[in-house]
Protein backbone atom coordinates (compact mmCIF):
# COMPACT_ATOMS: atom_id res chain seq x y z
CA UNK A 1 0.00 0.00 0.00
CA UNK A 2 1.40 3.69 -0.03
CA UNK A 3 3.65 4.91 2.38
CA UNK A 4 2.44 8.12 1.97
CA UNK A 5 -1.17 9.35 1.35
CA UNK A 6 -1.62 9.51 -2.69
CA UNK A 7 -2.13 12.27 -4.49
CA UNK A 8 -5.31 12.38 -7.16
CA UNK A 9 -5.00 14.64 -10.19
CA UNK A 10 -7.96 15.29 -11.82
CA UNK A 11 -8.98 17.76 -14.85
CA UNK A 12 -12.17 19.37 -15.09
CA UNK A 13 -13.22 17.54 -17.60
CA UNK A 14 -13.42 14.12 -15.78
CA UNK A 15 -14.97 16.18 -12.42
CA UNK A 16 -18.14 16.23 -14.46
CA UNK A 17 -18.63 12.87 -13.70
CA UNK A 18 -20.86 12.10 -10.16
CA UNK A 19 -19.21 8.52 -10.03
CA UNK A 20 -15.29 10.57 -8.74
CA UNK A 21 -18.16 12.79 -5.78
CA UNK A 22 -18.95 9.03 -5.15
CA UNK A 23 -15.69 7.33 -4.52
CA UNK A 24 -14.06 10.13 -2.08
CA UNK A 25 -17.94 10.19 -0.13
CA UNK A 26 -17.29 6.48 0.67
CA UNK A 27 -13.68 6.63 1.11
CA UNK A 28 -12.90 4.32 -1.64
CA UNK A 29 -10.44 6.86 -2.69
CA UNK A 30 -8.73 8.88 0.65
CA UNK A 31 -5.85 11.39 0.05
CA UNK A 32 -5.66 14.65 -1.47
CA UNK A 33 -7.33 15.65 -4.85
CA UNK A 34 -5.86 18.41 -7.40
CA UNK A 35 -8.20 19.91 -9.69
CA UNK A 36 -6.06 21.35 -12.56
CA UNK A 37 -7.09 23.26 -16.09
CA UNK A 38 -6.20 21.74 -19.15
CA UNK A 39 -7.04 23.45 -22.68
CA UNK A 40 -6.71 20.15 -24.38
CA UNK A 41 -9.07 18.36 -22.28
CA UNK A 42 -11.46 22.14 -21.58
CA UNK A 43 -15.23 21.85 -20.93
CA UNK A 44 -17.20 22.07 -24.13
CA UNK A 45 -20.84 23.04 -22.60
CA UNK A 46 -21.88 25.50 -19.66
CA UNK A 47 -23.98 22.41 -18.50
CA UNK A 48 -20.63 20.61 -18.33
CA UNK A 49 -19.16 24.09 -16.52
CA UNK A 50 -21.70 24.20 -13.84
CA UNK A 51 -22.17 20.50 -13.35
CA UNK A 52 -18.27 20.39 -12.44
CA UNK A 53 -18.37 23.46 -10.59
CA UNK A 54 -21.16 21.79 -8.22
CA UNK A 55 -19.30 18.48 -7.54
CA UNK A 56 -16.24 20.82 -7.25
CA UNK A 57 -18.71 22.39 -4.24
CA UNK A 58 -19.43 18.82 -2.61
CA UNK A 59 -15.71 17.55 -2.65
CA UNK A 60 -14.68 20.91 -0.99
CA UNK A 61 -17.00 19.73 1.78
CA UNK A 62 -15.90 16.12 1.87
CA UNK A 63 -11.73 16.78 1.59
CA UNK A 64 -11.53 20.39 3.23
CA UNK A 65 -8.03 21.19 2.96
CA UNK A 66 -7.02 17.94 0.90
CA UNK A 67 -8.73 19.14 -2.09
CA UNK A 68 -6.08 22.57 -4.12
CA UNK A 69 -7.98 23.78 -7.43
CA UNK A 70 -5.02 25.14 -9.98
CA UNK A 71 -6.41 28.54 -11.03
CA UNK A 72 -3.76 28.43 -14.02
CA UNK A 73 -4.07 26.21 -16.90
CA UNK A 74 -1.61 23.61 -17.16
CA UNK A 75 0.25 22.47 -20.69
CA UNK A 76 0.16 18.89 -21.26
CA UNK A 77 4.20 18.61 -20.09
CA UNK A 78 3.45 20.56 -17.29
CA UNK A 79 0.47 18.08 -16.29
CA UNK A 80 3.05 15.25 -17.31
CA UNK A 81 5.66 16.54 -14.65
CA UNK A 82 3.12 17.37 -12.17
CA UNK A 83 2.19 13.78 -12.88
CA UNK A 84 5.59 11.84 -11.92
CA UNK A 85 5.85 12.48 -9.05
CA UNK A 86 5.76 9.84 -6.18
CA UNK A 87 1.95 8.83 -5.23
CA UNK A 88 0.81 10.53 -7.70
CA UNK A 89 -2.67 9.35 -9.69
CA UNK A 90 -4.25 10.46 -13.03
CA UNK A 91 -8.22 10.07 -12.24
CA UNK A 92 -10.26 10.37 -15.88
CA UNK A 93 -13.14 8.84 -17.27
CA UNK A 94 -11.82 9.24 -20.97
CA UNK A 95 -9.62 7.18 -22.76
CA UNK A 96 -8.81 10.00 -25.24
CA UNK A 97 -8.21 12.71 -22.22
CA UNK A 98 -5.46 9.65 -20.52
CA UNK A 99 -3.86 8.90 -23.97
CA UNK A 100 -3.26 12.49 -24.40
CA UNK A 101 -2.26 13.29 -20.80
CA UNK A 102 0.20 10.19 -20.36
CA UNK A 103 1.36 10.04 -24.04
CA UNK A 104 3.73 7.00 -23.93
CA UNK A 105 4.85 7.31 -20.25
CA UNK A 106 4.72 4.38 -18.40
CA UNK A 107 5.73 6.50 -15.20
CA UNK A 108 2.40 8.07 -15.03
CA UNK A 109 -0.11 6.24 -12.44
CA UNK A 110 -3.60 5.81 -14.04
CA UNK A 111 -7.01 5.11 -12.46
CA UNK A 112 -9.81 4.58 -15.03
CA UNK A 113 -13.00 5.33 -13.56
CA UNK A 114 -14.93 3.47 -15.95
CA UNK A 115 -12.79 0.70 -15.42
CA UNK A 116 -12.92 1.06 -11.80
CA UNK A 117 -16.69 0.62 -12.07
CA UNK A 118 -16.41 -2.14 -14.67
CA UNK A 119 -14.20 -4.47 -12.72
CA UNK A 120 -16.55 -3.76 -9.67
CA UNK A 121 -19.83 -4.33 -11.47
CA UNK A 122 -21.50 -8.19 -10.16
CA UNK A 123 -21.61 -11.03 -12.29
CA UNK A 124 -24.80 -12.55 -13.38
CA UNK A 125 -23.39 -16.14 -14.59
CA UNK A 126 -25.95 -19.43 -14.75
CA UNK A 127 -27.00 -20.35 -12.08
CA UNK A 128 -26.80 -17.53 -9.64
CA UNK A 129 -29.52 -17.10 -7.47
CA UNK A 130 -31.25 -13.69 -7.02
CA UNK A 131 -34.28 -12.12 -5.38
CA UNK A 132 -35.93 -10.42 -7.88
CA UNK A 133 -39.28 -8.01 -7.68
CA UNK A 134 -41.41 -8.54 -10.78
CA UNK A 135 -42.70 -5.51 -11.59
CA UNK A 136 -44.05 -5.13 -15.26
CA UNK A 137 -45.49 -7.72 -18.06
CA UNK A 138 -42.29 -8.58 -20.66
CA UNK A 139 -42.93 -8.02 -24.26
CA UNK A 140 -43.31 -11.70 -24.79
CA UNK A 141 -46.19 -13.59 -23.28
CA UNK A 142 -45.69 -15.10 -20.08
CA UNK A 143 -42.41 -12.62 -19.78
CA UNK A 144 -41.57 -10.85 -16.23
CA UNK A 145 -39.63 -7.62 -16.08
CA UNK A 146 -37.91 -6.34 -12.81
CA UNK A 147 -34.30 -4.71 -11.85
CA UNK A 148 -32.08 -5.10 -9.67
CA UNK A 149 -28.98 -3.05 -8.14
CA UNK A 150 -27.67 -0.68 -10.72
CA UNK A 151 -30.88 -0.75 -12.80
CA UNK A 152 -29.81 -4.22 -14.29
CA UNK A 153 -33.19 -5.38 -16.23
CA UNK A 154 -34.00 -8.73 -15.22
CA UNK A 155 -36.27 -10.72 -17.67
CA UNK A 156 -37.82 -13.25 -16.38
CA UNK A 157 -39.28 -16.27 -18.70
CA UNK A 158 -42.60 -18.01 -16.76
CA UNK A 159 -42.32 -14.15 -14.55
CA UNK A 160 -45.71 -13.23 -15.72
CA UNK A 161 -47.75 -14.30 -12.98
CA UNK A 162 -45.65 -13.33 -10.67
CA UNK A 163 -46.49 -9.85 -11.02
CA UNK A 164 -46.17 -7.66 -7.84
CA UNK A 165 -44.39 -10.36 -5.87
CA UNK A 166 -40.49 -10.66 -5.57
CA UNK A 167 -39.60 -13.65 -6.57
CA UNK A 168 -36.33 -16.24 -6.40
CA UNK A 169 -34.93 -16.82 -9.88
CA UNK A 170 -32.27 -18.48 -11.33
CA UNK A 171 -29.69 -16.71 -14.24
CA UNK A 172 -30.11 -18.58 -17.16
CA UNK A 173 -28.25 -15.75 -19.49
CA UNK A 174 -27.12 -12.49 -19.54
CA UNK A 175 -25.59 -9.51 -22.47
CA UNK A 176 -24.09 -6.62 -22.44
CA UNK A 177 -26.52 -4.22 -24.43
CA UNK A 178 -25.51 -0.06 -25.40
CA UNK A 179 -27.93 0.74 -22.65
CA UNK A 180 -26.34 -1.64 -19.90
CA UNK A 181 -26.21 -5.04 -18.83
CA UNK A 182 -29.67 -7.54 -18.67
CA UNK A 183 -30.18 -10.45 -17.46
CA UNK A 184 -32.52 -13.67 -18.51
CA UNK A 185 -33.35 -15.67 -15.31
CA UNK A 186 -36.44 -18.23 -14.52
CA UNK A 187 -38.35 -18.54 -11.65
CA UNK A 188 -36.43 -20.82 -8.76
CA UNK A 189 -39.78 -22.52 -8.07
CA UNK A 190 -42.74 -22.75 -10.12
CA UNK A 191 -45.96 -22.22 -7.68
CA UNK A 192 -48.53 -25.25 -7.98
CA UNK A 193 -51.92 -24.04 -8.86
Amino acid sequence: MWTKEPTYIVTKKSLVDPRLVKLFSKKVLWGKLTVVENSSTSLSSELAQKRAEKHLATLQNILGKKLKVLKQQLGIKDLQKLLVRKNRILLSVDKEEIRTITGLSDKITVLDINELYEDLRPEYLPGTELKVLVSKKGKEENEGIGYIEAGIKVVVTDGAEFLGKEIDVVVTAGIETNIGKMIFARPKYKEIV
